[in-house]
């Protein structure tokens, strides 16, 4: 299967709404980002914020599994995992196949992985992970439908 076969199949698994957000996450991958001001020193003072406030209440223990709903180009990953040990693994996911290929050359750690998926009907197992968090995503997603997967 060629890339163009396996894009086309992925793209298929996607709503109409998440089609509609992978084009904007595409476009805005165009510039190096996932967000507008993300660059900025308030978006990476935001950004810190974001995760200390997460980390104060995420009690993680070694071997934990993260997985992060709408990675982007995975900004808020990397620092999530800057500070938890490295047996803490985060798989993070996202609709745009642009984002999640900014995230995987900017981020080469051991436990710490990328792939296209959605929300609302991802590959992984029921009760695979002992934490599913997200930055500023809840905007994107049709709730009833993320909270049934």
């Amino acid at each position: 299967m060629n890339r163009k076969d396996i894009n086309n199949k992925v793209n298929k698994t996607f709503t109409s709404r998440e089609e509609r957000e992978r084009k904007h996450f595409d476009e805005l991958a165009q510039h190096g980002y996932a967000w507008w001001g993300s660059r900025t020193a308030a978006g990476k003072i935001r950004l810190q914020r974001r995760v200390r406030l997460l980390m104060q209440n995420l009690k993680t223990k070694p071997g934990d599994k993260i997985l992060e709903f709408g990675c982007g180009c995975g900004d808020f990953t990397e620092a999530v995992s800057n500070i938890l040990d490295n047996k803490t693994l985060i798989y993070g996911i996202d609709l745009s196949e642009s984002q999640i290929n900014l995230a995987k050359e900017r981020i080469k750690k051991s436990n710490v992985f990328f792939s296209v998926e959605s929300c609302t009907n991802s590959k992984f197992n029921e009760n695979s992970f002992d934490f599913i968090i997200g930055k500023s995503i809840l905007h994107h997603l049709n709730l009833d439908e993320v909270l049934n997967e």
